[in-house]
């Protein structure tokens, strides 16, 4: 029935989220224990494309289903306490909260800064890694 359908879609976004955290967890446990990043361990927007590329073939179904596993990833991946990303700025907050005391906004500036400049050496990394499988 119609009516179970925001039920099942709340459910089904709340798998994906614990899978994203394990799948996140058990990088982080290897990249940590090993020294090396997973060759599963993402993909980025040249990745993205082949994976839709492949849902496009099999129906529109896939299409909508990858759409929301995407949107709830970048979700889930902006609020991990990362400088630069939402979960960075709410550890500031909370950073201010207990010392009841403003962070300066150069110091949180230049760590969101370094936080970037991170994010966008993974990004470029992830994405070279796609473009040398694809080709």
């Amino acid at each position: 029935p119609i009516w179970r359908a925001p039920i099942v879609a709340a459910q089904e976004t709340l798998n994906l989220i614990v899978l994203i955290f394990a799948t996140i967890g058990g990088f982080l446990v290897t990249l940590f224990t090993t020294g090396k990043a997973q060759e599963a361990a993402g993909v980025g927007p040249v990745g993205i494309w082949f994976i839709f590329e492949t849902a496009t073939k099999l129906g529109f179904i896939y299409i909508v289903q990858l759409t929301a596993l995407i949107s709830v990833n970048l979700a889930v991946l902006n609020i991990l306490p990362f400088p630069a990303l939402d979960g960075g700025r709410l550890v500031f907050l909370v950073i201010e909260a207990i010392r009841r005391k403003r962070v300066t906004p150069r110091i949180e500036g230049i760590v969101h800064m370094i936080g970037f400049a991170i994010l966008i050496g993974i990004m470029l990394l992830i994405t070279f890694r796609d473009i040398m499988r694809a080709g």
